[in-house]
């Protein structure tokens, strides 16, 4: 029974992309249809799970609201991090940082750099404008 797993783990790993991002400042939407996200920076917190789906919050907030199934973290500084199916995750602040091994899609604004295996290097924010990317 060992060995099935050890045999299944890496073909569910290779379904996943990879996404990193970094930016000095902006907004960050991530959209995970499998997988797991991690979030860190400082501003405005967005975060949407279903019951398929969970999310750790750690760090310090002004506020917290929810509104359904959204959590909204007003003034937080710290890290999120969300896995399972069908998650929703945005930040709009400064010092961002993202990190995914899923099936999703990103959307970007502000100023900053991403990586995916297809595009290895990529610029988002420039001339004000969205940058977006499946993976």
């Amino acid at each position: 029974m060992a060995f099935l797993a050890f045999a299944v783990t890496p073909a569910i790993a290779s379904a996943y992309g990879e996404f990193r991002a970094e930016g000095k400042r902006g907004w960050v939407k991530f959209t995970g249809r499998g997988g797991s996200v991690t979030v860190e920076g400082k501003g405005k917190l967005w975060v949407t799970v279903t019951r398929d789906s969970k999310a750790y919050v750690d760090g310090t907030y002004k506020t917290h609201t929810r509104d359904g199934m959204t959590d909204y973290y007003e003034g937080f500084q710290g890290k999120a991090t969300l896995s399972g199916l069908n998650f929703k995750v945005a930040l709009r602040g400064e010092n961002i940082r993202i990190e995914a091994l899923a099936r999703g899609k990103a959307s970007m604004n502000g100023a900053g750099t991403f990586s995916t295996k297809k595009n290895p290097s990529g610029k988002w924010g420039e001339d004000y404008k969205w940058v977006h990317c499946s993976f």
